[in-house]
């Protein structure tokens, strides 16, 4: 599983990929029965002193064109949806290295979801409130 971050949750029934930085070091990492893969340098102060083994670590351009299954899968989306791509505005600085990308939503997110042919899905309306399809 990839662990992702965001400082937008309200954006992730949106959700059409995933960034990662080409260069990065990441961690395959096993903790309670599930791998999770994270940036090397983010392991410490996103796992702390949790017990985990370490499986494998990976550049993150071998991450790139990976698929994987959306957080929520409320909105439909056309195309090749839901993969791993390289953007230079991932980081180490904070979080984990991966960062959720939901065109709708960011300047950064609507150019990467531009040069990949993502579509741009809302799942929040003009009056602020998710729209009926985005449902608990």
């Amino acid at each position: 599983s990839f662990l992702v971050w965001t400082t937008t949750p309200w954006t992730l029934p949106s959700n059409l990929a995933l960034a990662v930085g080409e260069d990065i070091e990441y961690d395959y990492v096993e903790l309670a029965g599930e791998t999770l893969i994270l940036a090397k340098a983010l392991v410490p102060s996103v796992l702390g002193e949790e017990n985990f083994k370490l499986v494998k670590t990976v550049k993150g351009r071998d991450l790139v064109g990976r698929h994987y299954h959306r957080l929520f899968d409320y909105l439909d989306a056309p195309g090749d949806i839901c993969r791993v791509l390289s953007a230079d505005f991932v980081s180490t600085e904070d979080g984990t290295g991966i960062v959720h990308v939901a065109p709708a939503y960011g300047v950064d997110d609507l150019a990467l979801g531009q040069a990949h042919d993502l579509p741009v899905v809302h799942g929040v309306g003009l009056d602020g409130h998710f729209i009926d399809a985005v449902t608990p």
